[in-house]
């Protein structure tokens, strides 16, 4: 089947967000649209690294990479609040 709804809940902020096919998206309730970053050195960029051993070097070197270029980079744990928080 197709997806046509996703609701993720951050509760230790409060937020919970929300999406229907072809309705948008929302932060409690309120519309939320991608940010009008155009270049990399603007963009906050979120980064995971999957949790087995082969995969820590390699993930450290994509981030080391990445941070002389962009404004920051962030590491959560949670790829499913990077999602979120990449649509706001």
């Amino acid at each position: 089947g197709t997806p046509l709804v996703g609701v993720i809940m951050d509760p230790f902020r409060g937020e919970l967000f929300t999406a229907v096919k072809g309705h948008g998206a929302f932060l409690n309730g309120a519309p939320i649209t991608g940010g009008a970053e155009t270049a990399i050195g603007e963009a906050v960029v979120a980064a995971g690294s999957p949790p087995s051993p082969q995969c820590i070097g390699p993930s450290l070197r994509g981030v080391a990479a990445l941070m002389p270029a962009c404004r920051t980079v962030r590491m959560f744990g949670s790829a499913a609040l990077h999602l979120a928080w990449i649509a706001c």
